[in-house]
């Protein structure tokens, strides 16, 4: 059953001439449901994104609930400028995910997995409720009031932060990288190199023989004999440095040069805590119905990359194997095997022009690219968040099925968002009684916390107000003016 929501008055008037059909709608209540390929009019697994704030001339949905379908993956884009509220649409999405529909903004039974990488460490609130105390927090609550939403935290958060970084609130979860669980074109990415550098065929060379032929190692005070050493597969940062540094065959043919700045770079890891043996397992964080938040602030940009290329790969694999089990017990009859694991995972990538840029090596470009398209027989959905749309990697977009678009106010970042819009725009807009030329323009005029949606089901965009969310938003931007909290 849908909820009751409150509704939303807005001063500024936004007209659009083409009536509004999306992938189903349910007149009693007036709700518009995004995201349905089967199942059309299903309200099993709905969540609250907000509001239709547009006027059409045949069946108005203005004030219209706005509601996405997640029983079955999806693949979203959301982009927008600095402030215009895309980060904020990621705690929706986990908000909605993580409840049930005693929650009043979503209708399914049970929770769902969710895996959030925030590259700015503002989704820890996610399990804070927002205060009155606080300036920031009273519009959020006023809103949420008149919406007919209850304030509350999310109760299965689970904060992962690196080994070696200060917790701020002393419950986060240290987590390590096992070289073990990186390949060739992790290595590359971390290191920044072409994979098919001179650099990066050395890397390739020293990471086969530690891991698949063995090596030969000069040994002995002199390092006048030597030594055969067997492949290991649960191998440590010190066996490629020793491998790169004392294999004769490595060190015969290739260029002192290319192996100095291998080196170099490797060595410059040894001093962080974050790889080490005994790296973060899979089922850490393939809890179901649980949220976890990896704080990754603190490391640099190919880092970030590294720890969701590895994360993803092992979901990947994981995921991909239970379901083709689950799949040939019900085709033959057998035992379906034990739900140990989620039935489906959402993964939230915030800065997604970090994690997979368009012109930069990246250790999660591969991977992400085969998680969109082939992560659905696996139950995994992505949500890719980005200020900057003409960053990202296109061929990661390749699959998206529904995109949130705020404001955006370059034509390359416009031209961009707009090229991986999954349905026609909307024709004859007028916003405060002014014609809209093009999509380009709307785009431009996008007040904070409004966006075009755009779903592949749909026959076109329209103008949505995301819901205030329940929890604490802590991506707010700080106030230069001092004030007394307890006041």
């Amino acid at each position: 059953m849908i909820p009751d929501i409150g509704h939303i008055t807005k001063k500024r008037s936004v007209r659009v001439g083409a009536p509004l059909n999306t992938s189903a709608y349910i007149p009693r209540g007036r709700h518009l449901l995004l995201g349905q390929r089967r199942n059309k009019g299903s309200t099993d697994a709905l969540i609250l994104l907000g509001k239709c704030i547009e006027h059409t001339s045949v069946r108005d949905m203005y004030d219209a609930n706005v509601w996405l379908d997640v029983q079955f993956p999806h693949v979203i884009f959301i982009c927008g400028k600095r402030g215009s509220g895309k980060s904020y649409d990621l705690g929706v999405l986990a908000e909605g995910l993580a409840l049930t529909g005693v929650s009043g903004i979503a209708t399914k039974d049970s929770r769902i997995t969710t895996i959030i990488f925030d590259t700015q460490n503002q989704f820890w609130s996610l399990g804070v409720p927002p205060s009155s105390k606080l300036p920031e927090d009273k519009a959020q609550l006023s809103e949420l009031a008149s919406w007919g939403l209850q304030a509350a935290p999310l109760t299965d958060v689970t904060l992962f932060i690196p080994m070696g970084d200060k917790k701020f609130l002393g419950t986060e979860k240290e987590f390590v990288i096992s070289p073990s669980d990186m390949d060739v074109n992790d290595w590359c990415g971390l290191l920044q190199v072409e994979r098919y550098s001179p650099m990066g065929q050395c890397i390739r060379t020293v990471h086969r023989k530690v891991t698949e032929s063995g090596y030969t190692c000069f040994s002995g005070a002199d390092l006048a004999s030597e030594v055969r050493v067997a492949p290991k597969k649960d191998y440590e940062l010190d066996d490629v440095i020793r491998c790169l540094l004392r294999d004769p065959e490595v060190v015969d043919q290739m260029q002192s040069i290319t192996r100095d700045a291998v080196l170099w770079r490797l060595e410059s890891l040894q001093d962080s805590r974050l790889f080490a043996q005994g790296g973060i397992q899979v089922t850490d964080v393939l809890v179901p119905g649980g949220v976890s938040v990896f704080l990754l602030r603190n490391l640099d940009d190919a880092t970030k990359a590294l720890v969701v290329s590895v994360i993803c790969k092992r979901i990947f694999t994981v995921m991909g194997e239970y379901h083709t089990r689950r799949k040939v017990a019900r085709r033959l009859s057998d035992e379906v095997p034990h739900r140990d694991l989620p039935l489906g995972v959402w993964t939230i990538i915030d800065e997604a022009h970090v994690i997979c840029p368009a012109h930069q090596t990246a250790a999660a470009k591969s991977v992400l690219v085969e998680y969109v398209k082939r992560g659905r027989d696996a139950g995994l959905s992505l949500v890719l968040a980005t200020q900057q749309p003409s960053a990202v990697d296109p061929s990661v977009l390749s699959q998206v099925d529904l995109a949130i678009v705020h404001r955006l106010v370059l034509d390359s970042d416009i031209g961009a968002a707009l090229s991986r819009f999954p349905s026609r725009f909307p024709s004859e807009v007028a916003v405060a009684g002014q014609e809209v030329g093009d999509a380009r323009s709307l785009v431009r005029l996008l007040d904070e916390g409004e966006a075009l949606v755009g779903d592949a089901e749909s026959e076109r965009g329209f103008l949505v107000q995301i819901r205030p969310r329940i929890t604490a938003h802590a991506g707010d931007e700080p106030s230069v003016v001092s004030y007394d909290l307890g006041a």
